[in-house]
């Protein structure tokens, strides 16, 4: 673990600010819900990398999408390619077509849509409840503004997620339901 926050200061991670404080300190925090859950090791790993190119929420990024081999090399494939697909996410796209069984996904970056394999709409929804339970979880400004809207979202979701991740959210958010 220590190898991998020391990436992520390498990247920047220590120095962008995020919803509820410091990047690093958000990106740990999702890792860990996800270790919680009892996720694969490679989706904690994409929790603590999830914002490396920014996301259709977040605009600041802590290395180019342009750079995505490189990235790859210092994480592995299949993590970037977790966060990859967490960072492309047009979610004003996308989202809506979380209802149907075989989602197609928008692709912020190059406008490609395309269907996710029953692995990547898994791995995608459980990184995007951990992201933003996170928040919620942090932040009662944020749970009142947005808790409802991702109840919302998370119950579309549910179907794709892990049992830890379904209880966690419906504790959080309940009052906003």
């Amino acid at each position: 673990m220590e190898k991998k926050i020391t990436l992520l200061k390498k990247l920047g991670g220590q120095n962008a600010k995020a919803q509820n404080g410091w990047l690093i300190d958000h990106l740990i925090a999702t890792y860990e819900l996800l270790q919680q859950w009892g996720a694969e090791e490679t989706l904690c790993d994409a929790g603590l990398f999830h914002a490396a190119y920014g996301t259709f929420g977040y605009n600041e990024k802590l290395i180019d999408v342009s750079r995505r081999e490189e990235l790859a090399a210092l994480i592995g494939k299949d993590v970037e390619a977790i966060v990859y697909t967490y960072c492309a996410c047009d979610r004003d796209k996308t989202y809506p077509n979380l209802k149907n069984r075989v989602v197609l996904f928008t692709d912020r970056f190059n406008s490609q849509t395309q269907y996710l394999t029953d692995k990547q709409l898994r791995n995608f929804c459980e990184l995007t409840v951990a992201n933003e339970l996170e928040l919620v979880s942090s932040n009662d400004n944020f749970r009142r503004q947005w808790g409802h809207d991702l109840y919302e979202l998370f119950e579309k979701m549910s179907p794709y997620i892990s049992d830890g991740a379904k209880a966690a959210y419906r504790e959080v958010l309940q009052e906003v339901a």
